[in-house]
């Protein structure tokens, strides 16, 4: 019998732009078997398949309820699909979209028994590879349910815009078992046990007899496509729902002040176990001094940063390990660091007299004597968050006035179910409003925000972890939230442009407060003084200027002139400009941001004249332009890598990290004809001082970037050295050396079979490094 199609194109009759009115086309498929297919503007959106339910008696149960012969039959004319299982029915109606399908979903439960949760899939969308991003899984309850995966190709989501239950979305990246090739899964998730927020899990028990009914959006975008666009809908009555509160315009960078110490461990045990016995000691005035100096220091440093405030991260000191370090809790300082309890009003007041908003770590949790381990731990039981937090808000706000709070580790752990499961999750957003409403004129940071989080507060970030902005999905729902981004744990002048971006985005950067000259309070004045260039604009010219005014330009006493002048030449890759910029970038009477311009022009320019020059940079930290030279330099050819070589050869005392910068070149050059002398430079370096295991580290790093072959042999004996196995193991998966992989997972099986868990730990770690 022929098969019957049903073939729907539906153009959004809407007075959109041509691009607009393309991109809504959406295009079905659907044949008599219910086999479906779909495409979205020649994309396709969806393989071939037929949508499919499993469902589940027990929460934990991995495998669904059997039922061998499902039947399926389908109207394509009203574009419905029926399946029954063994255990009930689903009836799925389809109605294409502007832009893609939605999915009508009625599930029945024929069966005697109750449901505990549903796996609904609507099939696969090719196209999509392992370098795919998002795969964002949305439950409704810490964010809106949109689900997202983007590459360069386009984008695609899935909504429940109208789900009024419990639900959970995702993508999950996988291959086809056929054809081996990267596709996308849908996955809908309904009922089960997992906790989506603290106190909140996702059940959505289907009793006997019972329906449940939900709809979901499929829908794909072009190339660009941000997945807001295509879900616009969905975030704006989210944002209806969820309106903004916080009100903190200050985007000023925010500084953080550790000091460590407290209590001896046996005393502060003590002293947890029994605070009423507590005696406070007599004032150690040689610490007294130590911290009211540390305070002063702190001011300039805030002066020197233009900073809007000051977090003291570690008041009760850090006394226990880690994951009980941060105690936040400010009326336990007196109990485990009673010396800076005698000196901190004080010490806050040199704070207050100089203008400087301040503010501390808390956690949600109550810290107690841990009988079992006669030691401290965080416990949840028997408290409530908010009564937490509000408690230690309050306290700190009298006693200090603070406004600004880091909240670290903002999980809580509570006892779910019949069983009583101990589980954790991160605090409600419900609770964050809830504590914004009491303390309107505060700034909450928590370590883990997510989306629903944002109205309320501004989300910590750490740059190492690749955290450099505020994502547009936040910002497409609240246009003025924002992060606040710790810069210290990747190079503030490696990432640069990054940080600029971020500054640009609205968010806030933090740093440690140590230093008014330090590397990264300098880099914060650089940031967000270029930051505030690019957002005022060009002046009036310069974009129409020709190369002789722009070149002119460079000795305007303005900054503005100077810095756009220098940009657009370097944009230019004009050969004959290279002696004006070399000039400017040499001048260290010149506004930083300016040389870093000039520098950045030889991006584009190959000129001999500028690579001793640019070497020189690397080789000095004072200039802090390593990074801007180190780019450069890889457009200067070949004899970058002899100098870059002679220097390695040459200067035994060069700091690892400058090692790494010059490890990193001849990776970037491919001078992978350079192993040989790198082997020999490795080998004449003793097992001696930790700088020189530093250096060795270096150069097996740059042998396994390079991935010749010919390190093996160095790359198999620094494996069996402890304190290089880490970095040789990395080194050896990046050549794709067959002995070395055998060795590491060998010695990775030796360090389970002994219980290592450092071993094991370094290990893994890299052996993913490698395989990156």
């Amino acid at each position: 019998m022929q098969t019957k199609h049903l073939k729907l194109l539906v153009v959004a009759l809407t007075f959109l732009p041509v691009a607009s009115i393309f991109a809504a086309v959406a295009k079905l498929d659907l044949t008599s078997q219910g086999v479906l297919s779909a495409t979205v503007d020649g994309r396709q959106l969806l393989k071939p398949g037929t949508p499919s339910v499993g469902a589940f008696l027990d929460v934990a149960a991995k495998q669904p309820l059997k039922s061998p012969k499902p039947v399926t039959s389908c109207d394509p004319s009203a574009g419905t699909i029926a399946t029954t299982y063994d255990w009930g029915t689903m009836n799925l109606k389809l109605q294409p979209v502007e832009n893609g399908l939605r999915f009508d979903f009625c599930i029945t439960n024929t069966s005697n028994e109750t449901i505990s949760r549903l796996h609904v899939n609507l099939g696969s969308i090719p196209g999509f590879d392992e370098k795919t991003k998002g795969f964002f899984i949305a439950n409704g309850f810490s964010s809106p349910l949109l689900a997202t995966a983007t590459d360069a190709n386009g984008t695609v989501v899935l909504t429940a815009a109208k789900n009024s239950k419990p639900m959970e979305i995702s993508f999950r990246n996988g291959k086809d078992n056929k054809t081996k090739e990267f596709q996308l899964e849908t996955r809908i998730v309904l009922g089960g046990d997992a906790v989506a927020i603290d106190n909140v899990q996702l059940s959505r028990p289907l009793a006997a007899g019972a329906t449940d009914s939900f709809s979901v959006d499929l829908l794909m975008g072009a190339a660009g496509t941000e997945p807001s666009a295509l879900a616009k809908d969905l975030i704006d009555s989210y944002r209806q729902a969820n309106p903004a509160q916080l009100k903190w315009e200050d985007r000023r960078p925010v500084l953080r002040l550790f000091f460590g110490g407290g209590l001896p461990k046996d005393q502060a045990t003590a002293n947890i176990k029994d605070p009423g016995s507590i005696k406070m000691p007599e004032p150690d005035q040689k610490f007294r001094e130590h911290v009211l100096k540390r305070f002063a220091a702190t001011v300039e440093t805030v002066k020197a940063a233009n900073a809007q405030g000051v977090i003291l991260w570690d008041l009760e000191g850090e006394t226990y390990p880690h994951a009980t370090t941060y105690i936040g809790d400010p009326q336990l300082i007196r109990v485990l660091n009673p010396q800076m309890d005698l000196v901190i009003d004080d010490a806050m007041k040199i704070f207050k007299d100089a203008g400087i908003p301040t503010g501390i770590t808390l956690r949600p949790s109550q810290v107690v004597y841990d009988a079992e381990k006669n030691s401290a731990k965080h416990k949840h039981e028997g408290y409530d968050p908010f009564e937490q937090l509000d408690a230690k808000v309050a306290y700190a706000k009298k006693r200090w006035g603070c406004t600004i709070f880091y909240v670290d580790t903002n999980f809580f752990w509570r006892p779910y179910g019949p069983e009583k499961k101990w589980e954790s999750a991160k605090l409600a957003p419900e609770m964050w409003k809830k504590l914004l409403a009491k303390y309107p004129d505060t700034l909450f940071i928590p370590e883990f925000a997510s989306i629903a989080d944002y109205p309320y507060v501004a989300g910590y970030g750490e740059a190492d972890m690749g955290d450099y902005g505020t994502s547009s999905l936040i910002r497409s729902i609240w246009p003025d939230a924002f992060r606040v981004i710790v810069i210290e744990d990747a190079d503030a002048y490696e990432q640069y442009d990054r940080f600029v971006a971020a500054v640009r985005g609205k968010n806030s950067l933090m740093t440690y407060s140590f230093d008014p000259q330090g590397k990264n309070t300098v880099a914060l004045q650089r940031i967000y003084k270029e930051a505030e260039l690019l957002e005022k604009g060009e002046p009036a010219g310069i974009k129409t200027a020709d190369k002789a005014k722009l070149l002119s330009n460079l000795t305007s006493p303005d900054l503005a002139t100077r810095f756009f002048s220098a940009s657009h030449l370097a944009d230019l890759g004009d050969p004959s400009n290279a002696p004006t910029l070399l000039a400017k970038a040499s001048d260290a009477n010149e506004d930083w941001i300016v040389r870093r311009q000039a520098v950045r022009a030889f991006e584009k320019i190959p000129y001999p004249d500028a690579v001793p020059v640019f070497i020189g940079f690397v080789t000095d930290p004072k200039t802090m332009l390593y990074a801007a030279a180190s780019k450069a330099l890889l457009s200067q050819g070949s004899a970058v890598v002899e100098a870059v070589m002679g220097i390695i050869e040459t200067q035994k005392d060069l700091r690892p990290e400058m090692m790494d910068t010059f490890g990193q070149i001849l990776v970037n050059l491919k001078a992978a004809d350079q192993v040989p002398r790198l082997v020999a430079i490795y080998s004449a370096i003793p097992e001696k001082a930790s700088q020189l295991n530093s250096r060795k580290r270096s150069i097996i790093n740059t042998l396994g970037g390079l991935g010749n072959t010919a390190a093996e042999p160095l790359l198999l004996e620094a494996f069996e050295n402890p304190a290089q196995i880490g970095p040789a193991t990395t080194a050896l998966y990046k050549i794709d050396s067959t002995e070395g992989k055998a060795r590491a997972k060998a010695a990775l099986d030796k360090a389970i079979a002994e219980n290592n868990k450092d071993m094991q730990t370094t290990l893994r770690d890299a052996m993913r490094k490698g395989q990156n």
